[in-house]
């Protein structure tokens, strides 16, 4: 009886896995379910640490999950926080390296896991996986690329280009400023009267 509700859990979490991803085949389907398992783990307690090496790729079903690094003086610094139906674990394996992080429950929590060859095999399969996994990761880039906020002073121009006009009747000079305390991709451009240019 409870091997019986034990399958009708994978099924079921297999399935979810699936929508998901955009819709497995049958056959995939069935490869996820014999391979899935399903974890609950306490508030505080380890998912994955620092320094192992990865074996499984996961997908948190229920309550949340830190992923942190240990910083200055002992103290965690949180990557981000794991909400439901979000993938995690897998990246150090698609880079081939080990965890430079680690997972925490942050409460009481329900994880999917499955092994990362399990992954590989249905990757090589369907594309709506590997799809959701490019735009994942695509997402999480742009998360973690900080923009810097402009300056409302400059300190002085870095560069400056002056063109004279180059037809007659032309009465304005046009002025390009790279100022030092603006990332380079941004710049001033000044129109000056040629009247007012001693």
């Amino acid at each position: 009886m409870v091997e019986k509700k034990k399958d009708a859990n994978k099924a079921k979490v297999a399935r979810e896995i699936s929508k998901i991803w955009g819709g497995l085949e049958s056959d995939q389907i069935a490869t996820l379910k014999e391979h899935v398992e399903i974890t609950k783990y306490k508030k505080g307690e380890m998912i994955y640490q620092c320094d192992e090496t990865p074996t499984d790729a996961m997908c948190l079903l229920t309550g949340k999950v830190k992923i942190f690094k240990d910083g200055i003086n002992g103290k965690s610094q949180i990557i981000r926080v794991i909400k439901p139906n979000e993938f995690f674990g897998f990246r150090a394996y698609f880079a081939n390296e080990i965890y430079k992080t680690a997972a925490q429950a942050l409460d009481t929590c329900t994880v999917v896991h499955f092994p990362l060859p399990v992954l590989m095999k249905l990757l090589q399969k369907s594309y709506k996986i590997g799809y959701y996994f490019i735009k994942y990761l695509s997402v999480e880039i742009g998360k973690s690329v900080s923009v810097s906020p402009l300056p409302t002073q400059t300190t002085g121009p870095l560069v400056t280009r002056t063109t004279e006009p180059r037809a007659p009747g032309q009465n304005h000079l046009v002025q390009i400023t790279i100022s030092s305390s603006l990332p380079l991709s941004l710049f001033s451009l000044s129109v000056i009267d040629r009247k007012s240019v001693v």
